[in-house]
Parts: structure tokens; C-alpha cells; sequence
């Protein structure tokens, strides 16, 4: 499964259960370059900081917001819907 983490500050608490799984691919996207990747150098993951991407590249199976609450309708809002039979 690749998922698109959203968050550096608490989105480690998520990311830390990631690392701990093999059978995930998670990209980590923050709004600063150096803390994103930093942050997600900690779990080995990918960064980014093209938000974008997460809700428009078709390879993500699940955007994960670990983002201020105020941020998490809009984000959700966003993310493309599928049936949950395409997973």
C-alpha cells in the first residue's frame, strides 16, 4: 500500500507505525523542504513538499492527514474517492 502522509509534527507518531510495517510505501509531505526531509529521513520515507501530488498522483491507495484540525476538512475534501472494492 503507498500512502501519502501529510504532516511532520504529529504526522511522526503515524509514520512510526509505518516504519515498523513491510508492506508499505509512504511518502511524507510537509510545506518546509529541510523538515520534511528531515523528518522523514528519521523512518526512511520519501519527502515532499507538493501537496498536490498527494491528492493527484493515482498511485497513493490512502492520504493520511496529520495535519492542524483545522486543515483536515479541507484535505479531506480533496482527496479523490474510489469505491473500496478498487483497494
Amino acid at each position: 500500500m503507498k500512502i501519502a502522509l501529510l504532516g511532520t509534527n504529529f504526522g511522526q507518531a503515524h509514520a512510526a507505525v509505518y516504519a515498523a510495517r513491510d508492506d508499505v510505501e509512504v511518502v511524507m509531505f510537509g510545506r518546509d523542504a529541510d523538515k520534511t526531509a528531515q523528518a522523514a529521513g528519521q523512518f526512511g520515507f520519501a519527502a515532499s513538499t507538493d501537496l498536490d501530488a498527494a491528492f493527484t498522483d493515482p498511485s497513493f491507495d490512502l492520504v493520511d492527514v496529520c495535519l492542524p484540525i483545522a486543515l483536515h476538512a479541507p484535505m479531506v475534501l480533496r482527496a479523490p474517492w474510489r469505491p473500496a472494492s478498487t483497494f
